[in-house]
């Protein structure tokens, strides 16, 4: 997952269609991201998601299935909040989308 939100944001802003403020605005690199990114980024989700039904399987035997829900949505969030707090694609979208 992290390996897709770092491609995305590898991206530059002016190849899309919404404005961002000149601080939000990254270098534009050579155009193209590694040949090899998206096989890492198809691999973290690869290893995350098939390492999600195990933590479930092994989470229902021992933990109450809506407390281990509650978990798993609050370790997500854990991880989450931080990139989206700093990521500046996020930031040149809120204004479009009116939630900044």
């Amino acid at each position: 997952m992290l390996a897709c939100v770092l491609a995305l944001r590898s991206t530059t802003l002016d190849s899309m269609s919404i404005t961002a403020s000149p601080a939000a605005r990254q270098p534009a690199s050579s155009g193209r991201a590694a040949p090899w990114l998206p096989w890492a980024a198809l691999l973290v989700v690869y290893l995350v998601w098939g390492s999600t039904y195990l933590a479930i399987r092994v989470g229902v035997e021992t933990i109450p299935p809506l407390l281990l829900s509650a978990v798993r949505y609050l370790v997500a969030g854990a991880v989450l909040y931080p990139v989206a707090v700093q990521g500046s694609v996020i930031a040149a979208l809120c204004p479009a989308f009116g939630c900044g």
